[in-house]
């Protein structure tokens, strides 16, 4: 019997979606791209988002992708690094082993807050046989 494999994506934890708007740097208000400038002064390819009231800064640094989201006045709200699985903390590895065997990670993201909170958003996808 002809097996077939269906994946299905599944996000674990909340993620709000908003339109995004790409901008060049000169349309970002002053306040956002100083303090940006400030906090990543080595970053030149940076491709900047409108999102809601908000700016995001898209950027690489040593082959890892970072988005960090600004508030019109120039403060930064949160900092959110790709991360694979193994970068995932041991407790939340050990939560989706026992609770989620047949599941590939698709999606991990570290999220660093203004306060330094830190949170972590992993989107997996699951397979099923289907015979």
């Amino acid at each position: 019997m002809k097996k077939i494999y269906i994946l299905l994506s599944c996000l674990v934890g909340i993620i709000p979606i908003q339109a995004q708007q790409t901008l060049p740097r000169e349309e970002v208000p002053a306040a956002v791209v100083n303090e940006f400038d400030k906090e990543h002064p080595s970053e030149k390819e940076i491709r900047w988002e409108k999102k809601g009231e908000n700016y995001a800064a898209n950027f690489e640094d040593k082959d890892l992708r970072y988005s960090a989201l600004y508030s019109s006045a120039g403060t930064m709200l949160y900092l959110t690094a790709k991360i694979t699985e193994n970068e995932l903390p041991m407790g939340i590895r050990a939560y989706l082993n026992k609770n989620y065997p047949d599941r590939i990670i698709a999606d991990g993201k570290k999220i660093t807050f203004a306060d330094e909170a830190i949170s972590y958003s992993v989107e997996i996808d699951w397979i099923f046989l289907i015979n």
